[in-house]
């Protein structure tokens, strides 16, 4: 093949992997409600709705939007779609309330308010079709018989992948007078305004009319803006060193139309000359030898299809902690305020546990000597037969015993504790039997195992697990910040991690804000890793209920969005 060349101020698009590491996801919520009650005298109920979001700082509402008015109707749906961003690492406190409309007030105390419903986003990404349904409460809390509100969400993206493209031309038009031509490539989109934006642009290649560009790979989102059937404009050039190209030919198209052809093959033509006996001549062919979409899969694509997400928590015992008995230790739990460890258990475990449709949770404690032996990895309920306990409140509870029957001591490691939840999270995992485990791991410091846990961590690096080290106190923490693996990943004994799967964050940090900013840094990273397990071990979402099964990872042909 002639020698290729890279034109100066047009890079090729560099490859981009099948992970969507967007941590917000747009979703749209529809609000419909059923068997309102009438509160009009002589008519039924003019309904609207209200929804608003806690304020985790304060704890008010904010109204976000009201839906329209629908006249006498008690089975109203509303048309209005509310647009929100959903983010894992946070609590989104929601709330619904309906009324009934009595003038052209926008003042609500104007209007009869007929019943509200609470909810989180999280609690209504992960339940079934992505729909909850509740009965309508009063002002006094209690139930308003037979009414109910239901509310329903769905993420708002184009089709999300990964383009693969090899690209020849043949017999192309010769366009120097003393030689061949030095043809390259441009890929146009169409904006909505109907003009063209360059997306691509290949490298020229010298002297031939046959060339054979280098494959490449673009994201559909650069390509075609997620929308398949987005015309596209290709363009062929000669290229010259001391002028402006030639165009040799032009031909306009789209992905779909790329993907579903048989031959592959588009004539080049020049539609736009000025003769009109010049514009349908064949300047050439472009033919693609390579044409793929490879399917990207969103975290709500995950929780939506049904997996299920699972906390573990384990709570450092030694004796650098400090006395319980003593207001300066860091499990002191006097005074009338949570303590760190506690602070961090709730603020974590009220996000992840949203994900876990039967809230158990394991816990361990580390570091503390029980029955009069230091154990580095022992059940925080004390009873080998039964080490899980029910949601945030239980691991409290026995966190708050616990002291009864532990005395701190040391020394700190961490490896037993993480090989012990890494043989749990690696229970059998297969496309239908989908899972993730999270490990909240409370620590106030140095810890003496380093090789040994960083070979934990590196033998779980491909299971289904994510381990959130919170660092209490204000000790030197620069071992966490080893393990966490951003700037230098993990390797032992010339094996090296699989991903990334760690995230240390200091507790102090976050000493002087609310505890909620503890939680969404702690989990930041948490939907990025889960999908980096399942490009990993190649594994598709779970079919939505009532919906189509996603196809498969990998080279997939054009097929409808499969929900």
């Amino acid at each position: 093949m002639a020698q290729a060349k890279q034109i100066q101020n047009f890079p090729v698009e560099r490859s981009v992997g099948m992970v969507d590491v967007n941590i917000s996801t747009k979703i749209e919520l529809f609000i419909s409600c059923k068997s309102l009650p009438s509160k009009d005298v002589l008519s039924k109920s003019d309904p609207f709705a209200v929804l608003s979001m806690k304020d985790v700082a304060t704890g008010r509402l904010k109204e976000l939007g009201r839906t329209e008015i629908i006249k006498n109707d008690p089975n109203p749906t509303f048309k209005k779609q509310f647009l929100m961003d959903y983010h894992f690492e946070e609590i989104q406190e929601m709330t619904i309330s309906v009324y009934d409309s009595d003038s052209s007030s926008s003042d609500l105390s104007e209007h009869d308010y007929v019943g509200g419903i609470s909810f989180s986003l999280g609690n209504l990404v992960a339940a079934a079709s992505q729909t909850l349904t509740q009965p309508l409460k009063k002002s006094d809390g209690s139930t308003r018989s037979n009414a109910v509100c239901t509310v329903r969400c769905e993420e708002i993206s184009g089709e999300q992948g990964t383009v693969h493209l090899s690209v020849a031309g043949e017999k192309l038009e010769k366009k120097d007078l003393f030689g061949k031509s030095d043809p390259f490539l441009q890929i146009f989109r169409v904006r909505e305004d109907n003009t063209w934006v360059q997306v691509h642009q290949t490298e020229w290649i010298a002297k031939t009319l046959d060339p054979r560009w280098q494959p490449f790979a673009i994201s559909l989102t650069t390509l075609c803006n997620g929308d398949v059937r987005r015309p596209l404009l290709i363009k062929c050039f000669d290229h010259d060193d001391n002028s402006a190209p030639d165009l040799i030919g032009e031909v306009q198209t789209s992905l779909l139309e790329i993907l579903e052809s048989k031959e592959k093959r588009f004539v080049l033509r020049m539609p736009n000359h000025p003769k009109p006996d010049k514009r349908q001549k064949e300047r050439g062919t472009i033919i693609f030898n390579k044409a793929e979409l490879v399917k990207e899969f969103s975290f709500l694509d995950y929780i939506g299809g049904g997996m299920q997400v699972g906390m573990m928590v384990a709570v450092d015992f030694t004796g650098s902690n400090g006395d319980p008995a003593h207001p300066n230790s860091l499990h002191y739990r006097g005074g009338g305020a949570p303590n760190a460890y506690q602070q961090a258990i709730g603020a974590i475990g009220n996000i992840v546990l949203q994900y876990d449709t039967d809230k158990n949770v394991p816990v361990w404690g580390f570091g503390g000597k029980v029955n009069g032996r230091v154990d580095h990895c022992f059940p925080l309920t004390f009873n080998p037969n039964q080490i899980e306990v029910k949601g945030v409140e239980g691991v409290l509870d026995v966190y708050n015993k616990s002291f009864k029957n532990v005395l701190l001591s040391g020394p700190t490691y961490f490896s037993e504790v993480i090989r012990t939840v890494t043989s749990i999270a690696a229970q059998p995992y297969s496309l239908n039997l989908q899972h993730y485990s999270i490990l909240l791991l409370l620590t106030d410091g140095v810890f003496n195992d380093m090789k040994e846990t960083v070979a934990a961590i590196v033998d779980a690096s491909d299971k289904p697990l994510s381990i959130i080290i919170v660092g209490v106190g204000d000790a030197d923490f620069s071992q966490m910040k080893a393990l966490d693996g951003d700037e230098k990943g993990l390797s032992s004994n010339g094996k090296k991690a699989a991903r990334d799967m760690v995230q240390f964050v200091p507790f102090n940090k976050f000493k002087n804000e609310h505890v909620s900013n503890l939680a969404s840094e702690t989990l930041a990273e948490v939907p990025s890793q889960v999908l980096s397990f399942m490009k990993m071990h190649k594994i598709a979402p779970l079919r939505r209920q009532g919906g189509m099964a996603p196809p498969a990872f990998g080279a997939q042909p054009l097929s409808p969005p499969p929900y």
